[in-house]
């Protein structure tokens, strides 16, 4: 009886099934990582399929002059006027989002936030506190990958890969004890803080987030 393909062994010496095996268990982590960027940089932009000399391509371009992308909302309710504490109290959250003013250009506060928009940062629903063993939190920017900063206020970009193989790898080093969280240096901001006052950006890591709204208005500002 002939013996089947996978049990027969390569020019090498080593049997067909295991470099199939090992084919499919280097390649599959890049497959899925390649998929995962694919569909994070997929975009469908308005402007590329309306005509420029349309009304509409106009409007986009004030809107995005006004609102940093061609994205605006509008908001109210019934019954809404301008002494409604509900309206004051909206627009002052939303103001906290604000893009930062060059007259707060000397502020730590500010350099986090252009930080922020540089990198596009923003932090999810869950800071992941301590996963590296440092008191972490951590931020995601647009792209996916994974920044964290350290209660002395240190930001690093993470180095480790997100993939099966290097969940697998950091597995095994938490296993043995031989774990430690590295990452790229990125800034340093405000003082390294203590048990009682923080580093203020540790604390709330929403500091170091890109900003979400260029201009917050409200029908009273606008006829003024």
């Amino acid at each position: 009886m002939n013996d089947g393909f996978y049990s027969k062994k390569s020019f090498l010496g080593v049997p067909n099934a295991l470099i199939m095996l090992m084919i499919v268990f280097f390649f599959v982590p890049f497959a899925g990582r390649g998929a995962r960027m694919a569909m994070q940089r997929t975009e469908n932009n308005v402007k590329d399929w309306l005509p420029s000399d349309f009304r509409e391509t106009e409007e986009l371009a004030w809107f995005a002059k006004k609102f940093v992308s061609e994205q605006f909302i509008l908001a109210t309710w019934q019954g809404c006027t301008e002494d409604d504490q509900r309206l004051k109290m909206f627009v002052t959250k939303l103001r906290q989002d604000l893009q930062p003013s060059d007259a707060e250009s000397g502020s730590e506060y500010y350099a986090a936030r252009r930080l922020g928009l540089d990198y596009a940062l923003f932090v999810g629903s869950d800071l992941h506190q301590n996963w590296g063993g440092k008191n972490e939190k951590w931020l995601v920017d647009e792209h996916g990958k994974s920044y964290f900063i350290t209660p002395t206020g240190r930001l690093y970009r993470w180095e480790g890969n997100p993939n099966v193989v290097g969940a697998a790898w950091r597995a095994l080093q938490r296993a043995t004890g031989s774990f430690q969280l590295e990452g790229q240096f990125v800034a340093a901001l405000g003082a390294p803080g203590t048990e009682e006052n923080p580093n203020p950006f540790w604390r709330d890591p929403r500091l170091l987030t890109a900003p979400l709204f260029k201009t917050v208005e409200t029908g009273p500002d606008l006829v003024a």
